[in-house]
C-alpha cells in the first residue's frame, strides 16, 4: 500500500452507450500534466495503444520523505476500477454502488 493512481482516464463513446477506446475514436493522443507542489510539472503522453483497454493509470504517487514522489506509468488495463486495484495490489473492498 501506500501508493496511489494520480489519475485515471477512461473514454466513453456514444455509440449504443459502449466504451471505446482513443485508437477507435480516432482521436489524438491525450496529454496529462501533473503540477507537483515545488516540483518541476509531470507531462505524461498517452499513446493511445492500450488496445481494448478501458483504464490507464497515468501516474504512481508514492510517499516519501514527508512528500509524494510522482512517477509517470501509462499502465493501460483490462476492465474498471477493481481490475486496477488487483493489477496493483491494494486490496481495497468493492461492493456494488450507483451515483
Amino acid at each position: 500500500m501506500g501508493e496511489a493512481v494520480a489519475e485515471i482516464c477512461s473514454v466513453r463513446g456514444s455509440a449504443h452507450g459502449r466504451h471505446r477506446t482513443l485508437a477507435q475514436l480516432q482521436l489524438p493522443a491525450g496529454i496529462v500534466t501533473l503540477y507537483p507542489i515545488g516540483g518541476q510539472p509531470v507531462r505524461v503522453d498517452l499513446d493511445g495503444q492500450g488496445g481494448n483497454s478501458k483504464l490507464c493509470a497515468v501516474a504512481l504517487l508514492t510517499p516519501e520523505g514527508g512528500g509524494l514522489t510522482v512517477r509517470r506509468e501509462v499502465q493501460y488495463v483490462d476492465g474498471f476500477h477493481e481490475a486496477l486495484d488487483r493489477a496493483y495490489g491494494w486490496g481495497m473492498n468493492w461492493s456494488r454502488g450507483s451515483k
